[in-house]
């Protein structure tokens, strides 16, 4: 388990007023015992160009995926649930990204990690630039996302939801676990040879850097291409320190 950064013990930091809307403040009523403003401030992440059925819709997916019965606590005892604690707060990102004729792409990117539903889940807000030959992209182009992970405590695995201004949708959620300080969250979809395993991994991991990386598999996971990689500094950490 990772021992959680004393700046961020406390309260984890909040989103600031010029980059994210306004959070609401506490109300009293309950959805299955969540707080409802904490639905509210997820769904007021989205993109201010963002409908606002695009908000209903991300509300109603919030409830349906934490307000199920014995899901949503006042807290998360579990010890796993807690896996993740270390990641709160907010990161500078290098990223290399594969090129089609196998070169790697340098570009920087940041994110920010906050803990919501009383503990029980993390959200992730994240920017920067890309260039996804997989998706089609021709140049350089800016893009943002969100994450939204919470842990399973009937099937001990981790559900990481995510959406980007590129598809801005939740699909297939990653599903994994932490074993020996690495965590591995997989995926499947069909691709153009086939169905395709997608790997994320979490590993290196401390106070100060996280290493990430995304890898597809053609051979049900017999060999690994990484495709995406984010060596993450915590965001005022020295180098090398």
């Amino acid at each position: 388990l990772c021992t959680v950064p004393e700046s961020v013990t406390a309260q984890p930091p909040r989103p600031s007023a010029s980059g994210w809307a306004e959070i609401y403040p506490t109300r009293s009523a309950h959805i299955h015992r969540i707080r409802h403003f904490e639905v509210v401030e997820f769904a007021s992440m989205i993109p201010q160009t963002r409908s606002v059925t695009s908000k209903v819709i991300l509300e109603l997916f919030l409830i349906a995926l934490f307000a199920t019965p014995g899901a949503a606590s006042a807290a998360c005892p579990s010890l796993q649930a807690r896996q993740f604690d270390c990641w709160l707060g907010a990161w500078d990102i290098q990223q290399k990204i594969l090129q089609p004729d196998g070169t790697w792409l340098e570009l920087p990117a940041h994110n920010s990690v906050t803990s919501v539903m009383d503990g029980c889940a993390l959200l992730e807000r994240w920017k920067g630039k890309v260039k996804f030959f997989w998706q089609g992209m021709q140049h350089v182009e800016s893009m943002e996302a969100l994450s939204v992970r919470a842990y399973d405590l009937k099937s001990e695995t981790w559900r990481i939801h995510w959406m980007s201004s590129s598809t801005p949708r939740f699909g297939k959620p990653f599903e994994g676990k932490f074993e020996g300080g690495r965590g591995e969250f997989f995926n499947t979809r069909q691709g153009p040879k086939g169905e395709q395993l997608s790997r994320i991994t979490f590993s290196d991991i401390s106070k100060r850097s996280v290493h990430w990386d995304l890898a597809i598999s053609n051979d049900e996971g017999k060999t690994w291409t990484p495709v995406w990689i984010m060596e993450m500094r915590r965001h005022g950490a020295e180098p090398g320190r």
